[in-house]
This record gives structure tokens, sequence and C-alpha cells, in this order.
């Protein structure tokens, strides 16, 4: 599927992701750390994770990999590490998504909550901070009577209001294999927005919101994205997918089953 998939899309999109790990969108360095271990794709060939097809996307944060960005802000001075990928444009309306994501088994438990993707809003005007509107990431949560432990995995945070962290995955069933995560979204300024996401082939949402979703442009970025660490995070990106509808972007989940209100 991958590789018609990114051929008909190539056909009609400006600009268009041409490796067989992404399609239906465009994607550029997020301001980020720009060494040459940062961010490759690399080829089943090579001995890497590999989603489906012949290659993949791997992300590595080791210390010190702050990004610069153009208003001057510096993640080293704000304890700040990253490499990520940030979408080029932005969307509107209904979309569906799909990513896959591997993490190594020694992938680090460490604190600093890896962001591992996150929809963001443009900086502009009265939302200067450039709030993010919805955030995945590993959240490390207190246990009661015990030390700091990774509980959850994928966390969403919506915005406007709802659940403010839903268990998508734990980082132990994470690790040493890939996590299927699919999501339904209208970006919308009225009451007509949602969104929805699944995971791991499940056709009921882990979570639903509606509502408002949007207020000004929204863009989406993945990597790895982490408070300062004498850790090295590594993981791996496949099937990074946009489309109209469930059957454009995965072939993970089975679309007439899927759940589509909630």
């Amino acid at each position: 599927m991958k590789q018609t998939l990114v051929a008909f899309v190539c056909l009609g999109l400006m600009g268009c992701v041409t490796t067989e790990s992404s399609s239906g969108w465009s994607f550029r360095n997020g301001n980020s750390s720009n060494k040459n271990y940062n961010y490759n794709v690399v080829s089943k060939e090579e001995g890497h994770p590999v989603r489906s097809g012949e290659t993949s996307f791997r992300f590595e944060v080791r210390s010190g990999d702050c990004g610069l960005h153009r208003d001057g802000y510096d993640d080293c001075k704000h304890d700040r590490e990253r490499r990520e990928q940030r979408q080029v444009g932005y969307d509107h309306g209904e979309n569906w998504y799909h990513w896959s994501i591997y993490l190594p088994k020694d992938f680090p438990d460490v604190f600093g909550s890896p962001i591992l993707g996150q929809w963001h809003y443009e900086k502009r005007g009265e939302y200067g901070g450039g709030p993010v509107a919805i955030f995945f990431k590993l959240a490390l949560v207190r246990v009661p009577g015990t030390k700091y432990e990774y509980v959850e995995a994928y966390v969403v945070d919506p915005l406007f209001g709802g659940p403010r962290d839903k268990v998508i995955s734990t980082l132990d069933d994470m690790r040493g294999k890939w996590t299927d995560v699919l999501i339904h979204t209208n970006w919308s300024r009225k009451d007509d927005g949602f969104f929805r996401v699944y995971a791991n082939g499940n056709t009921e949402p882990i979570f639903s919101y509606s509502g408002v979703t949007r207020l000004i442009d929204v863009y989406f970025k993945f990597g790895i994205y982490r408070g300062k660490s004498e850790n090295t995070h590594i993981a791996y990106y496949d099937d990074v997918r946009k489309g109209r509808s469930c059957e454009d972007v995965t072939e993970y989940f089975d679309c007439e089953e899927i759940i589509v209100g909630g």
C-alpha cells in the first residue's frame, strides 16, 4: 500500500514527500538540532526497524542537542533539547492521520517527558506563546509512595477542555515494538470540530473530544523533544501519512469498523 499511496498523493500535491515512509504532506527541520546523526532516512537492509516497505525515519537526540528559533528562543538556555520535523503549511477542516513509532528496547526511562508528536499553533498576535493544541508525550507521573516512574506513554492534552490525560500505551509495551496511532480530526473554529485517537488496531477511540479545535493555524511536528538530559534517546517513525479518509492513511486498522463518534 505504501508505494501505491505515495505515487497517488504526489500526483496532485505540490512539494509532497517522495520517501515511501511518508505521504500526504511535507516536512522540514523544526528549528531544532541538525547534526548528522539527529535525523536520517534509514533502511531495513541496514538493519534498522521498518514498519512497512524498505525505509523508516530515525531520530536521535544526545545531550546538548538544542534548537535555535528564528525569534531568538534558545533551547539550551531553557534546558531543552530536540530534533523534530515540522509540517510545511497548515491543516484545516477534516483530516485523517497515521504514524507508527518504534522505541528501542533500551529507550531510557528518564525524567523530562520526551514529546514524540504535537500539533502546535503558529506563533501569532495574541497567541504569541505559540501554545500546543494537542500533544503526545511520554509522561512521568508520581506513584504514591514510590519514586517517579513512567506509567503513561502517549498522552493527549487538549487545550479546550475534556480529559487532560489518556493512556494509549505504557513505555514497557512500546519498547522493542511498533505502536500504531490513527487520528481523525476536524480543525474548526466552531463547535463542529473534533479530535479522535485510535491505537494499535483498536476501532473504538481511546480519546474523543468535540468542540473548537483551532483558533489560528496549526501544524504537526514529530521526533524527539525533551528536557535536558545526559541520556541518548532514539526513536523510529514510519507510515507518517495524512489523507481525507481512513483508507487513505492506514492498513493497520479496520476502517469499516472504526467508531467515528464518541
